[in-house]
């Protein structure tokens, strides 16, 4: 089984979001903010592919903002794009 974590400061849509991707099949570990990232997660893994959402429009061209993830969408977002997206960054991630 896949495994995804998924961080949003909003519970509602912390909750959308994890019982969608529960529904394709996945593994989901939610947070509300970033505190315990680092705990929540295994070191082991030199790469996690990283899928930045945000409400600000064309957040990803904004130079004051560098974008540090391989994907983007923005908010509100096609549940059908992001699970495809999702999907897409996972299958490209290289085993090690």
């Amino acid at each position: 089984m896949k495994r995804i974590l998924v961080v949003d400061d909003d519970p509602s849509t912390l909750d959308v979001i994890i019982l969608l991707f529960e529904m394709e099949g996945f593994e989901v570990l939610g947070l509300m903010d970033c505190v315990d990232l680092y705990n929540s997660i295994s070191n082991q893994h030199r790469h996690i592919p990283v899928l930045q959402m945000s409400v600000v429009n064309k957040f990803y061209n904004d130079p004051k903002k560098p974008l540090h993830a391989d994907d983007y969408i923005e908010k509100p977002f096609d549940l059908d794009v992001m699970v495809s997206k999702v999907r897409s960054l996972m299958n490209n991630v290289q085993i090690n």
